[in-house]
């Protein structure tokens, strides 16, 4: 950070112009091994099948976790529940992680 006054003149400026001197040291980069190449050319075959597959498998997870989310509300385990016939409403969250934590319960 440059504390600059405030009569300073920003046109004389003088900067680098250019790439960074690190940019022309070459990096070590691994021959592809023959497991690689089969690999991405596996990748390059199936994509819309490994794709397919990708987007099944996490619209399952999404319907499973509704399902169990849905299944604990209704057992009255959830962040807020309801007692029967009664005016009141329970609501507990859970603020931390770890061995220090703090519980905040609303009841309206």
């Amino acid at each position: 950070v440059r504390i600059l006054q405030r009569t300073a003149s920003l046109e004389n400026a003088q900067a680098d112009a250019g790439p960074p001197p690190e940019q022309d040291v070459p990096l070590d980069i691994p021959k592809k091994t023959k497991l690689y190449v089969e690999q991405t050319s596996r990748e390059r075959e199936q994509a819309v099948e490994m794709h397919r597959t990708f987007q099944r498998d996490l619209c399952k997870l999404r319907l499973t976790t509704a399902r169990s989310y849905v299944k604990l509300l209704g057992s009255g385990y959830g962040p807020v529940s309801f007692m029967g016939g009664a005016q009141i409403r329970l609501n507990a969250q859970v603020q931390g992680v770890g061995p220090e934590f703090k519980i905040l319960i609303r009841i309206q």
